[in-house]
């Protein structure tokens, strides 16, 4: 996963005259607080779910806490500043938000009050550089692109487009000071180098 994001960080950080290599090195280390719970992420399972037999709040927990995981672990390690930076914004504090309408579905079914959003929310802040915008695109992108079923170009473009947007209404890119030029480039980017690993 990380190396696949890496690639489409660097690529399109590129296509915009970003530092591709920051984004490319920060990529591979976006993720290094899922190394204390690789079982639990989907990019590692084969066959069984962890999260099968948990609550939904404790499956946003763990989810969540990779990014605190990845701060520790990034501090310790001594880790240059613009990569502690992407760690923390690659989420931004959106919501981990599968576990969150699973929640809402629990909690409506059985009667109870709505799950407390917070408790499904990151605790970073909103990417504050483009390279660290753009690997939160391409994190999500890279991770959405696997249930693609048939991953032709028209679909791809299609699909990255609705993240994008997506992104966008969520508040993602508020202060990423990408333009709308910006973002065209760099989801033709993304799909191009999509479809040559398809």
């Amino acid at each position: 996963h990380s190396l696949n994001v890496a690639t489409l960080s660097e690529n399109a950080c590129l296509a915009i005259g970003a530092n591709g290599l920051l984004a490319r090195v920060a990529a591979y280390y976006h993720d290094i607080g899922k190394i204390d719970n690789p079982e639990y992420f989907i990019e590692n399972q084969e066959g069984v779910n962890k999260h099968d037999d948990l609550k939904p709040e404790v499956s946003a927990l763990i989810i969540r806490n990779h990014v605190k995981n990845g701060l520790k672990k990034a501090k310790k390690s001594r880790l240059p500043v613009e990569i502690i930076q992407v760690i923390n914004e690659h989420h931004g504090s959106s919501y981990v938000t599968y576990f969150y309408e699973k929640a809402k579905k629990e909690h409506q079914e059985n009667g109870d009050p709505p799950p407390e959003p917070r408790d499904f929310m990151y605790s970073g802040q909103w990417p504050q550089t483009t390279e660290s915008a753009i690997i939160a695109l391409a994190d999500t992108i890279e991770a959405v692109s696997h249930t693609i079923q048939d991953p032709t170009i028209p679909i791809l473009r299609e699909r990255v487009w609705q993240i994008i947007m997506h992104k966008i209404s969520e508040g993602l890119l508020s202060n990423s000071h990408l333009t709308m030029e910006d973002l065209y480039k760099i989801s033709e980017d993304f799909v191009l180098t999509l479809s040559g690993q398809y």
